[in-house]
């Protein structure tokens, strides 16, 4: 065998990019999504910063090219969406940016939202 360490999925980048799916949600379903990035150490405000930083993008990535995404957008999406905004400095500190949020009290509680 290979021997290779398989860890548990970070749901961090799909509850951020939630609100660039195709798919209308409740208030009660967005509350739950904020209680679940609050559980992980990423507040309001900080949700509210990174949306601020990679929204423009994820609606290009999803609705421009006609992915139409219903069900989920992660972190291969933010990153995807943001290679194109960025030179490679600057991507080079979104990436490790994107990783940290991703790697952010990986989540061992919440299976699905």
């Amino acid at each position: 065998m290979n021997k290779i360490r398989l860890t548990k999925h970070s749901w961090n980048w799909d509850w951020i990019l939630e609100p660039y799916l195709d798919t209308e949600f409740t208030s009660d379903n967005e509350k739950r999504i904020e209680k679940c990035l609050s559980e992980v150490g990423i507040d309001k405000i900080e949700t509210e910063k990174i949306r601020n930083e990679v929204g423009k993008q994820m609606y290009k990535y999803n609705f421009d090219t006609m992915l139409w995404d219903w069900c989920s957008l992660g972190l291969y999406d933010v990153l995807s969406a943001m290679r194109v905004k960025y030179n490679e400095n600057e991507f080079r500190e979104f990436y490790k940016r994107a990783i940290e949020i991703d790697k952010r009290n990986k989540n061992t509680l919440h299976n699905t939202v």
